[in-house]
């Protein structure tokens, strides 16, 4: 069971109107924050995080499940949204620089709970359509091969990440072991139990054409409105 914590005032939605902060206790049974019904498929991210991103789906767990699969044990909890991982993110690397209470987070609680450490990375945690997502700015941990390894136990984990320079790496994970792992540009042979997704070789956009089959061949998506939602929050070393 966790606890998720949200200091001060809910984080703003893009048209200026608020969303209700909530402090909630959660368990697979009683969880229902981070669900999202809407689908707006994957590909919209590339442009959404020019800096670079990671997300991975799991199968068949919710959020709660999730965390307690790939985040350390007892794991705190806060609910963030992007804007306000992004600022924990930067003021681990860049103290200095970053001003927490302006997106409204309290540094010593976020010190308190694990948050506030130059080696952690933070992880937002939703789910949709039957799969739990892990989201994370910045940086490729969500899409890691130990996270892979942790989260795909007894089912299927699907990562995509990108980074700043693009580089773009897809992984394919089942029952603890990754059996796909590669860059679209550089597309594997068709392997047993892969993805195998045809047509890359040749492909005008074989990253668009990796990103497409994900939506419409296994359901992945993250919506839009997740940047804005607050979210479970791990932070994973």
């Amino acid at each position: 069971m966790h606890v998720i914590r949200q200091r001060g005032s809910a984080p703003h939605r893009p048209d200026g109107g608020r969303l209700a902060s909530r402090r909630i206790t959660i368990d697979s049974r009683e969880f229902n924050g981070g669900r999202f019904e809407m689908s707006d498929g994957l590909r919209w991210t590339l442009q959404a995080y020019p800096e670079g991103f990671s997300v991975s789906f799991t199968k068949g767990l919710d959020a709660a499940r999730l965390i307690d699969r790939i985040g350390p044990r007892n794991a705190s909890t806060l609910l963030l949204s992007r804007e306000q991982a992004e600022a924990i993110d930067l003021f681990n690397h860049h103290p200095d620089e970053t001003d927490l209470e302006s997106v409204e987070l309290d540094e010593e609680e976020c010190r308190n709970l694990g948050f506030i450490d130059r080696n952690v990375h933070i992880l937002r945690i939703g789910e949709i359509e039957g799969w739990a997502f892990a989201l994370q700015s910045f940086d490729t941990y969500a899409a890691s091969r130990r996270i892979a390894e942790l989260a795909s136990a007894t089912t299927r984990h699907i990562a995509f990440s990108c980074t700043s320079n693009a580089d773009v790496w897809v992984q394919y994970s089942v029952d603890g072991a990754v059996v796909d792992s590669f860059d679209p540009l550089y597309p594997p042979r068709t392997s047993e139990g892969g993805l195998n997704i045809r047509g890359l070789e040749g492909a005008a956009d074989p990253i668009a054409s990796v990103l497409t089959h994900l939506e419409s061949t296994e359901g992945l998506s993250i919506p839009r409105e997740a940047d804005f939602t607050s979210l479970p929050s791990i932070a994973v070393i």
